[in-house]
């Protein structure tokens, strides 16, 4: 009786080993990306952005809907996935909202640099140096995503600097 009860339980440890190798592997999302092209470039330039990794948007349930779409900050403040707009982000511009996630994570959509940071608690010029997008899922403050761009000002050059009133200048600029 012994021996059947072990054979028995032998039995039924083997068939779960079998089905759990038979089964397949569970899906596990890679983390949040975000993609700018271009990386710099000037106030009112258009972003390309695009982001993979992230929870479909659930188009059948209205109730959890809005945690699945995405935010996207603009910023001079430095902050780390994980982080909060407005208590580690202080000053920013939100320069998209509701943006859709495909069933594939996946998402892009443009955006235009501001030359003010106005939504945050004081308005920031926007000047040239290291920006940085902040992508949050929507209803939620918790950074997801980052990514950094450069702000390029333009430079002129006169030659000669100063002179009497009729002086030819030449100008270059970029």
């Amino acid at each position: 009786m012994k021996h059947t009860r072990v054979l028995r339980m032998l039995g039924v440890a083997v068939t779960m080993s079998v089905m759990l190798m038979a089964s397949p592997a569970s899906t596990v999302m890679a983390a949040e990306d975000v993609t700018l092209d271009p990386d710099s470039g000037a106030i009112g330039d258009t972003i390309d952005i695009n982001g993979e990794g992230y929870n479909e948007s659930d188009f059948d349930n209205e109730d959890e809907a809005d945690d699945y779409y995405i935010d996207i900050y603009f910023s001079a403040e430095e902050a780390d996935e994980g982080d909060d707009i407005d208590s580690d982000v202080e000053n920013y511009d939100k320069v998209k909202s509701g943006v859709e996630v495909d069933e594939n994570g996946e998402w892009e959509t443009t955006f235009k640099i501001p030359s003010v940071l106005g939504d945050g608690d004081e308005d920031e010029d926007v000047e040239s140096g290291t920006y940085y997008v902040y992508v949050t899922y929507e209803e939620d403050t918790a950074i997801v995503a980052v990514g950094e761009f450069d702000i390029v000002a333009p430079e002129i050059e006169l030659d000669p600097e100063e002179g009497p009133v009729g002086t030819e200048v030449e100008i270059n600029g970029t």
